[in-house]
């Protein structure tokens, strides 16, 4: 009987070990998690700062930063495409807003721009497909519906009357 008492404390202390050892990770995993998005977030700040001033590059640099540490950041990608266009690299800031939006197909601001990008460059087709997908996330959209007007007026299909209109 003694013989058993002593295997099942053997068996508890094992199973504590293993249930102490399975805490352990995930606490460490958990805090692993927090400096990241700490990093991430005071990275963006920084960029946001940067842009402020009027430093692109500084800001291009911290923004290239804050990707790194979360890849798959909608707004990230749309603030870097945003300076890139303050930049005149106008191929590079439709390709970040174009990867914004992939990761968030609801990203308004970085739709309102590419639109905004693909009229400026008489792409009207795409900058078609933005400008309805804006309007119908929402329809009084004040901005999307000047870039429609816009559309309206300077596009392939003129409609001057229907783009005074609105």
């Amino acid at each position: 009987m003694f013989h058993f008492i002593l295997r099942a404390a053997a068996s508890c202390r094992q199973l504590l070990s293993v249930g102490l050892l399975c805490f352990a990770l995930c606490l460490s995993l958990s805090c692993k998690h927090k400096p990241d998005e700490n990093r991430f977030r005071e990275l963006i700040e920084s960029a946001d700062r940067y842009k402020k001033e009027g430093k692109f590059d500084e800001a291009r640099i911290e923004l290239l930063s804050a990707i790194n540490v979360k890849p798959k950041s909608a707004d990230a990608y749309a603030k870097l495409a945003e300076i890139l266009a303050r930049q005149q690299q106008l191929r590079a800031a439709l390709e970040n807003y174009n990867t914004a939006i992939n990761y968030d197909p609801n990203h308004r601001d970085a739709r309102l721009q590419l639109a905004a990008i693909l009229l400026a460059g008489h792409q009207w087709e795409p900058a078609e497909v933005h400008i309805q997908k804006l309007l119908t996330m929402n329809p009084a959209d004040n901005e999307a519906r000047i870039l429609e007007a816009t559309l309206l007026a300077a596009g392939p299909h003129k409609d001057v009357a229907k783009a005074q209109s609105i």
